[in-house]
């Protein structure tokens, strides 16, 4: 179980996420990496049996993260959020299809039983409105569940509260420098709920807290202080 929370507004986008990864009840790693820069203005997080750690670090079992290179191929660091998101959630289930095949004995979990939500936030090539996009992959199936735009204003979280306690209130915008106060304020607030969660999840959510920007101007930035331990190892995942 894992915490990733999302908030949107004219002004920018916002990710943050607790560093836990879990086996049962039993956490045997602290510092995993649930945020991914996609590109310049694209990032990635998820929470369930695809919660991102290092593919560079020995692991007990193969995870999808042991498959982040294969994310290159198909779409580009610029691509539209939702399209992009589409494109993971097909990833996402030729990775079920491959380890049901090289696993039989699992087959009937993966397909049926194996789930995972995930959230692709940025702006398209070009424009200056972005998108949050939420996409669960589920019983052999990848769908959206929820969009909205930052023109919209939104903010949602998944993992330890979600399904069904999703929250997302529309924010109204405001203009100017009021605009930019209330970007402040979600970058500020975000922080705060993940830890509210580790402290009502102590056996699901914990370690090093991540938080990441996204603006029109500015693109992908992690929050000063907030940086996974290796915040370039990311980056050149997705390079060719």
């Amino acid at each position: 179980m894992s915490e990733v929370a999302v908030a949107a507004c004219p002004a920018g986008i916002v990710l943050a996420c607790e560093s836990m990864m879990v086996t049962g009840t039993a956490s045997y790693r602290t510092d995993a990496q649930k945020i991914v820069r996609l590109g310049p203005r694209l990032a990635f997080a998820s929470v369930g049996n695809a919660s991102l750690w290092d593919p560079r670090t020995p692991m007990l079992g193969r995870s999808l993260g042991a498959y982040l290179h294969d994310l290159t191929g198909g779409f580009t660091s610029e691509a539209d959020p939702r399209e992009a998101a589409e494109r993971l959630g097909t990833f996402f289930l030729d990775v079920l299809e491959h380890l049901a095949r090289a696993q039989p004995f699992a087959a009937s979990y993966l397909l049926r039983d194996w789930d995972v939500a995930y959230i692709v936030a940025g702006y398209p090539r070009g424009e200056s409105t972005g998108h949050v996009v939420i996409a669960c992959v589920e019983g052999g199936t990848a769908y959206e569940e929820d969009h909205w735009t930052t023109s919209e204003g939104g903010r949602a979280a998944i993992g330890a509260l979600w399904r069904p306690r999703r929250r997302r209130p529309r924010i109204p915008p405001r203009a100017g420098e009021a605009d930019a106060a209330l970007f402040r304020e979600l970058v500020d607030a975000a922080v705060p709920f993940i830890e509210m969660v580790c402290r009502r999840y102590p056996r699901y959510c914990g370690g090093r807290i991540q938080a990441a920007t996204i603006t029109p101007t500015d693109g992908f930035a992690w929050v000063p202080g907030r940086e996974p331990p290796d915040s370039e190892g990311d980056w050149r995942l997705f390079e060719r």
